[in-house]
């Protein structure tokens, strides 16, 4: 069964915002018409070992010991993301779980649940079926050629989710929709289809989080 939650009261608020004051030092990458700019962190990089100490084994002792980060990035965002699926960051391993960390909206932490994540029930794994050199999800239009479904994400349409095309939300259906709570973590499926909700609706500018890309080897069970 392909997994999606939060749990509350996860890491600590200092933890938190050693890992903010850490990540903004470090070299930004934006991702061009998106309103999303990625602040990395991998294996490789020189403060891997902090943030296995202080974020990633947290993850590993709840998600299990062969769970492996790809990358983690802060993120900062100022237009609400549309539908897409993780796995297309796919390069080593079988992809996990992506996971998110809420830090702030609007630069505070409170009212953080005008912030929501929501994750569907259907899958993008789209790159098992091309060269996997191609890290890019697909635009949302690509996903009209599912299934309209009776019981769909169109109830959305008006509201959390009005920044979606409604003929793709037609499409899909709800498996979580996640609030944004301090010192929580978010997790879903690579394979899972999701988005943001529109947040500037709320009130919301600007947010930023901590994205988790993992991976197992191909040999693991994907339960935990």
């Amino acid at each position: 069964m392909m997994e999606a939650g939060r749990i509350d009261d996860f890491f600590d608020e200092s933890d938190l915002d050693q890992c903010l004051k850490y990540f903004t030092a470090f070299k930004e990458k934006t991702e061009p018409g998106t309103g999303q700019t990625f602040t990395g962190i991998n294996q490789q990089h020189p403060f891997y070992g902090w943030f296995h100490k202080l974020i990633f084994s947290k993850i590993q002792y709840k998600f299990g010991e062969d769970v492996q980060l790809l990358f983690a990035a802060l993120l900062d965002s100022d237009l609400p993301l549309d539908v897409h699926s993780d796995y297309y960051h796919k390069r080593l391993g079988e992809p996990f779980m992506a996971f998110l960390i809420p830090l702030n909206v609007n630069g505070s932490k409170h009212g953080m649940d005008r912030a929501s994540t929501i994750v569907f029930d259907q899958t993008d794994t789209y790159v098992d079926e091309s060269d996997h050199r191609s890290k890019r999800s697909r635009p949302p239009a690509q996903y009209l050629d599912l299934p309209v479904l009776e019981s769909n994400a169109t109830h959305l349409s008006d509201s959390m989710l009005s920044h979606c095309d409604p003929r793709v939300l037609s499409r899909l259906s709800v498996k979580s929709i996640m609030d944004w709570q301090p010192n929580s973590l978010l997790f879903w499926d690579e394979r899972l289809m999701h988005c943001s909700n529109d947040y500037k609706k709320n009130g919301v500018l600007k947010k930023q989080a901590i994205v988790i890309h993992s991976y197992k080897s191909i040999n693991n069970d994907r339960g935990i």
